[in-house]
């Protein structure tokens, strides 16, 4: 399984979740961040890969032109596509001077925005971020990443909510290394105020799904100061 991950910087809260909602339906990675101030710290955690950030231009703390001026003057060449109400021909022609890819007036067409994006990674040339194909034991049961299927000892799959299936992506395609709670609340479109509780709410469901003990995790460990990872069995 592969997947282009797309992080998506809008004040907004209706946008990020339409947004996110639907292209997730096309196979895409979705991280959203509610301004840039936040889009920063994400793009900063060490374990954060993405290929494109959608990226309002009106927004709280720092407009989207000014995040993108940021941006080109870390020498940081990430594809961005401007997503904003400013569709004037001088918004755009400021928006492209800066260096975005491509601009967007709101209100677009879903299906515009789906091909916009499909051109520019195909001229950015990126290659979508491949998952590991084989199965990966968790003492007696497997979980199939190209499926995200969590198996039982008899083979039955197990349940796993949307969210636990996002979680377990993410922690699998770290490859064993820790991930931050800011990269899990964005994998999962969640608002900087509920991360800690509601982060802790869907690991503590996944643990009991996965762990023989879940009060003292063997497979989903929490790392101190750092985050969570996810190790497997190993023959």
């Amino acid at each position: 399984m592969s997947s282009f991950h797309l992080l998506i910087v809008d004040d907004d809260q209706r946008i990020r979740l339409l947004l996110q909602r639907f292209l997730r339906q096309h196979g895409y990675t979705i991280s959203t961040a509610a301004h840039p101030i936040e889009a920063m710290e994400i793009l900063k955690a060490p374990e954060y890969r993405c290929h494109l950030i959608i990226l309002d231009d009106m927004m709280p703390y720092q407009t989207g032109r000014d995040f993108l001026a940021q941006l080109r003057g870390q020498d940081n060449g990430l594809p961005v596509l401007m997503l904003t109400a400013k569709g004037e021909s001088a918004d755009r022609i400021a928006g492209l001077s800066l260096g975005a890819d491509d601009y967007l007036a709101k209100p677009f067409v879903p299906e515009e925005l789906l091909l916009r994006i499909q051109n520019i990674l195909k001229r950015a040339g990126s290659s979508p971020i491949e998952a590991p194909s084989s199965a990966l034991r968790l003492g007696r049961l497997t979980y199939q990443s190209a499926t995200q299927n969590l198996l039982g000892p008899d083979g039955v799959p197990i349940l796993l909510t949307p969210a636990e299936k996002t979680l377990m992506d993410v922690l699998v395609r770290a490859g064993g290394q820790s991930v931050s709670r800011l990269a899990l609340q964005t994998a999962l479109g969640l608002e900087e105020t509920s991360l800690s509780r509601t982060i802790d709410v869907h690991l503590n469901r996944l643990r009991q799904k996965i762990e023989p003990h879940p009060k003292t995790p063997q497979y989903l460990q929490t790392v101190r100061h750092q985050g969570y990872r996810l190790v497997a069995d190993h023959d």
